[in-house]
């Protein structure tokens, strides 16, 4: 009885741990999901993650105690314990393969490596599907300090999003509550802001630091959040000698430039 409740809740947690690990994979960046609002078959990036942990928790205990309900065959495939003098390859085979992950991981080596940067192309996708924060929890941030930080005006802001139904009753409030209140996303209102503001302003309504996650991003993408000219952009690189186009990815921009990202972010809002 007691081996058989164990041996089905290693199969249901199991399953779970698999489709969790799949959502973890391709769930965004927790900063994205955030500001967009992000879920999956109904669940926010949070509750997927909290879901994983705790659901593995429930794995690795179940696990603990199958071990110990079938030690004796575990220590028979660890140690060999039989007349036979043959080597114990599946031991020396799942050690290899074990080991093989952790430090083919570590050292960034196939196959793990093409795991990884699938895993930061998708990362990369949804970022420009969804949209990216100007920094991180720039949500829950008062729109007051939001505006400053930015070199918005906050006034400006207020009105802008009043014209779009959106009342703003106190400048301490944040973009996530008023999400909430009106059935929005944070990104949409601060799309709402800086489009204003990049309209009136050019490139310089770039603000002084630059968005997290800058080298991922095409300069297009960039360009788009802060509702700015991609043209504008490429021809002030070009000015300074860098050669780029609108879909090329800022860390890619700099790689050909031989700089870093955050340079070339400068150079593109300089004055």
């Amino acid at each position: 009885m007691i081996r058989r409740i164990t041996s089905l809740i290693l199969f249901w947690s199991g399953f779970v741990l698999t489709i969790s690990s799949i959502i973890l994979f391709i769930e965004p960046h927790g900063r994205v999901a955030f500001w967009s609002n992000w879920t999956l078959m109904g669940l926010t990036k949070g509750q997927w993650d909290d879901l994983h942990l705790c659901i593995g928790v429930l794995f690795v205990v179940t696990s603990l105690f199958h071990m110990f309900l079938n030690w004796s065959p575990l220590i028979t495939y660890l140690f060999n314990k039989s007349k036979s003098n043959k080597p114990n390859l599946p031991l020396y085979i799942s050690i290899f393969i074990t080991v093989f992950v952790v430090v083919g991981t570590i050292l960034n080596l196939p196959p793990m490596k093409q795991i990884l940067n699938l895993n930061n192309a998708v990362k990369s996708w949804q970022m420009s599907k969804l949209g990216n924060p100007p920094f991180g929890h720039a949500e829950l941030v008062p729109l007051s300090k939001l505006t400053s930080f930015l070199g918005y005006n906050l006034d400006d802001a207020i009105e802008v999003l009043e014209k779009s139904g959106i009342k703003v009753n106190s400048p301490n409030t944040t973009l996530k509550k008023l999400a909430l209140e009106y059935n929005t996303t944070p990104r949409q209102l601060f799309e709402i802001i800086s489009s204003a503001s990049g309209k009136k302003k050019g490139l310089s309504a770039l603000p002084e630091i630059p968005p997290p996650g800058l080298g991922m991003l095409s300069l297009r993408a960039l360009c788009q959040q802060f509702h700015v000219d991609p043209h504008q952009a490429i021809t002030k690189l070009k000015n300074a000698g860098i050669e780029a186009t609108a879909d090329m990815k800022i860390k890619d921009i700099a790689s050909v430039a031989g700089i870093r990202p955050r340079k070339v972010y400068n150079i593109i809002r300089s004055e």
